[in-house]
């Protein structure tokens, strides 16, 4: 993925999200952009998978220093379906994910 790409997913993601910031537990995206993107992906994740509104997404968010590697959960009791997701932020292009926070989930 070029630099152009991850700028214009960045891009998407602060339109749709910026409006539920206090839902995403975050004072401003300003104030921690990384936290604030990693929320805000693992929220259009359920939202995409759920289909639900970016409101209720944003509600499902968890993430926070205890959370056990999940940053969002959300049951659809419509499906019976429980949807669980882990997204990290990274702005670079190079390298990866560390290990240790993908084993987190295992």
């Amino acid at each position: 993925m070029s630099q152009l790409h991850l700028n214009q997913i960045k891009a998407r993601i602060m339109e749709r999200f910026v409006p539920h910031t206090s839902l995403l537990r975050i004072n401003t995206p300003e104030s921690d952009p990384d936290r604030f993107l990693s929320r805000a992906l693992a929220a259009l994740s359920i939202q995409k998978y759920a289909d639900i509104t970016e409101e209720d997404a944003a509600t499902s968010v968890v993430d926070d220093e205890n959370d056990g590697g999940i940053d969002a959960i959300y049951y659809s009791p419509q499906s019976s379906t429980l949807y669980i997701s882990q997204s990290k932020w990274k702005n670079s292009t190079n390298g990866g994910i560390p290990l240790g926070d993908v084993l987190k989930f295992c």
